[in-house]
């Protein structure tokens, strides 16, 4: 993922600064919309649990306030202000410069094939009425991609594995393991839903009380959830530990 956004924005700059060149604008702002989508809404979201790539991110909008200043002016100086100290004005910034290196169109389009496989499944899902948080057993899918794209596949669709055919599939039929898995899912969900409306910091721990959980699953469901203590009771309740 992370050589995946570099070849991204790597393109997109190249992109905005040879239509700035010849004095256009369409091409630019057509790329850092795109741009930004990708980031925001694959990237960003894909990796939300990562702690290790801080750098790569002030790396990535830093330059973006840059190449948005000359068609968001306000929007270009506050993201400048926010992520730097160095000059008063991200006018005074010098132009990033491409790494051609970094660009690799392969890999961008295999990205664009492992996102549409995604919709493929998601779709599948939909029409099989089973929710993204039930785990299923397999996918066929009838591209090739290395072992990486792969794993963003079945992180993304919660399929244990995906295997190469001529036909797309869907595996639906469900173990009582996958189901134990998917009712674990969706405790953790509503464990999270009730820490965010009683205003519970990230790391408070918890006891909670249930009508009943996945027993397979409870010491995942006591690390996931910070809690000390799960018990028997009529309705679904946490309270600070």
């Amino acid at each position: 993922m992370d050589s995946w956004i570099l070849s991204r924005l790597n393109s997109t700059i190249e992109i905005v600064t040879k239509d700035l060149n010849h004095f256009g604008t369409s091409n630019a702002t057509k790329a850092i919309q795109n741009f930004v989508t990708d980031l925001s809404t694959w990237y960003i979201r894909r990796n939300r649990d990562r702690t290790d790539n801080f750098e790569l991110l002030y790396k990535i909008f830093t330059k973006l306030s840059i190449i948005i200043s000359p068609f968001t002016p306000f929007l270009g100086e506050i993201l400048h202000k926010n992520l730097t100290t160095n000059t008063e004005t991200v006018n005074l910034e010098n132009w990033p410069k491409v790494n051609k290196s970094q660009i690799d169109k392969g890999l961008e389009s295999q990205m664009i094939n492992v996102r549409k496989i995604c919709q493929d499944i998601h779709a599948a899902r939909q029409l099989a009425n089973l929710k993204i948080r039930q785990p299923l057993s397999s996918a066929t899918i009838t591209q090739k991609l290395n072992h990486e794209l792969l794993e963003v596949i079945k992180d993304e669709t919660n399929i244990k594995n995906i295997s190469i055919g001529n036909n797309f599939s869907l595996e639906t039929k469900l173990n009582p393991e996958l189901i134990a898995e998917g009712e674990y899912r969706d405790f953790i969900r509503s464990i999270q839903v009730l820490r965010k409306n009683q205003g519970f910091q990230i790391k408070d721990k918890i006891n909670i009380v249930a009508p009943n959980w996945p027993v397979t699953f409870k010491s995942e469901i006591l690390s996931r959830t910070l809690a000390i203590s799960i018990k028997k009771g009529d309705i679904l309740t946490i309270t600070k530990a």
